[in-house]
């Protein structure tokens, strides 16, 4: 969503620049305060403080009509498609110590780690996990 009160800022351009090959809306909000500041051809103006959002709503109906919006969830990053895939290999660990009747507890341990990563795709991530990662990430120091 970009703001149609003001032009493009650079970061507004990266971000269409890097979305270009992507399906995307670009919605221009405050359609009421905007005078032809951004010209994107695509471009959908609404105004969220006036309620004139019908063009966003058609916009979205025409993307289901075509079958574009699946009821697939997405993930939006690097980050969140890592933890995916570490979430995945601890079920695996998981299954195969299983199979190997393994003791529950130690079971656990993997199940557990899986519940974490994916709890953190959802952004639930505890103050005592964000501090961990901090500290593993970046060198505090003297």
């Amino acid at each position: 969503m970009l703001d149609g009160s003001s032009p493009l800022t650079e970061e507004d351009r990266r971000l269409i620049a890097l979305t270009e090959d992507k399906l995307r809306l670009i919605v221009i909000n405050k359609a009421d305060l905007h005078t032809d500041t951004i010209h994107i051809p695509e471009g959908i103006s609404i105004s969220a403080r006036n309620g004139q959002i019908e063009p966003l709503l058609d916009a979205l109906n025409e993307l289901y009509e075509q079958n574009v919006l699946k009821d697939e969830p997405v993930l939006s990053n690097e980050r969140q498609i890592g933890l995916l895939k570490l979430a995945r290999t601890d079920m695996i660990r998981a299954k195969e110590a299983m199979e190997m009747q393994i003791e529950p507890d130690l079971i656990e341990i993997d199940i557990m780690a899986a519940h974490d990563h994916l709890k953190e795709i959802l952004g639930e991530v505890s103050r005592e996990d964000l501090i961990d990662t901090l500290f593993s990430k970046f060198c505090l120091g003297k």
